[in-house]
């Protein structure tokens, strides 16, 4: 399992800092709170093509700044 999602709920994302509806997750790689749908999504999908591809993502994605 790539993540657990705890709740679905209306909060401030972690990497994005945008308010919003999102969800708070915990991923396998040790990243954790709560995420805009578009950075969850982000994370799974580089955490994923990681995976996939046989290399070993020890890191999260990077954080957007604008």
């Amino acid at each position: 399992m790539l993540a657990t999602i705890e709740k679905c709920e209306t909060g401030t994302c972690v990497w994005c800092k945008a308010r919003g509806e999102g969800v708070l997750a915990k991923f396998d790689f040790g990243l954790q709170g709560f995420f805009c749908k578009k950075d969850f999504w982000t994370a799974l999908k580089v955490r994923f093509e990681a995976k996939e591809e046989g290399d070993v993502a020890e890191t999260p994605p990077a954080r957007r700044t604008a």
